[in-house]
């Protein structure tokens, strides 16, 4: 059996091909650069673009299952949700090639119906007529990363307007491995599944794993909500982003995220804390 991982470079597509290769699957891996994937020498590695439906065809001969990563970038400077678009044509091309089943990595943000894009390719999945696993993780843990990396490497601080909001930051290898189980197990078929972090943890506690995982002290100062949008702008992420996310904490802030027990029911073993994952991700702080 062979299983076609689009989006292979990503934060989850890596660890997906590296846990397949693993478990001795063997894993075709698309990229739109292969010289510079950097992917397991297990994985058979070609050239593909999902936005590019002619270059996916020679990509899903012989496939008989698919790790889709919905979303194709318009830009590589993404300033807006317009740079990105989902390929609802995917599934079906996959369909017609033989593939018989697609898990796909979604949000768990369409539960709420606040994604348009990961419901746009839920529906297209759907509408295939394939065996089909949605995984529907809440907040990724490498978003901390992405909001707060630039600020604790420079001066050991992160500011937020959202002390006090909840979340459950997941670790991208946990989805990973619910990915790859999905692909290779039977009992997830027709499934959407809900995963987080195994802890529901504020903003401050947030902060204090991340420090506790990189062993340094890493200080916490409270912003205004203006502030906080100010901030996120001044440091790159486009203001359409920022008000997603200030939305988003906003709504958490009244309305805490649930812990979700999937990683352990699927994987057999707890998910990875953010203290891990901070441990395992030193590089991007120092």
């Amino acid at each position: 059996m062979t299983i076609l991982v689009t989006g292979a470079t990503g934060n989850v597509g890596r660890n997906v091909v590296d846990q397949l290769v693993r478990s001795g699957t063997r894993v075709r891996a698309i990229t739109r650069d292969p010289a510079r994937a950097n992917l397991p020498s297990g994985a058979e590695v070609v050239q593909a673009d999902l936005g590019k439906l002619d270059t996916l065809k020679a990509a899903l001969e012989g496939v008989e299952r698919m790790y889709l990563f919905p979303l194709a970038y318009l830009t590589s400077d993404v300033q807006s949700f317009a740079d990105v678009q989902v390929n609802t044509e995917v599934p079906e091309l996959a369909r017609q090639a033989g593939v018989r089943r697609i898990v796909l990595l979604s949000s768990n943000a369409v539960l709420y119906g606040a994604d348009e894009h990961h419901q746009q390719a839920e529906a297209a999945v759907e509408a295939s007529g394939l065996e089909y696993t949605h995984l529907r993780p809440g907040e990724f843990a490498m978003n901390k990363a992405l909001a707060w990396g630039e600020s604790i490497r420079a001066e050991g601080v992160v500011r937020s307007g959202f002390p006090e909001t909840r979340g459950v930051p997941i670790h991208e290898a946990d989805v990973a491995a619910v990915a790859a189980a999905a692909l290779q197990e039977d009992g997830y078929v027709g499934k959407g599944l809900e995963l987080t972090g195994p802890e529901s943890l504020t903003e401050r506690e947030q902060v204090r794993e991340i420090a506790l995982g990189l062993g340094r002290e890493i200080r916490f100062e409270e912003l205004t909500r203006e502030q906080a949008r100010e901030n996120w702008i001044a440091q790159g992420v486009p203001p359409e982003v920022v008000d997603e996310m200030m939305s988003h904490s906003e709504r958490f802030a009244t309305q805490p995220p649930k812990v979700h027990d999937t990683v352990r029911t699927v994987t057999g073993r707890p998910a990875r804390t953010l203290r891990q994952w901070a441990a395992d991700h030193a590089d991007l702080f120092r």
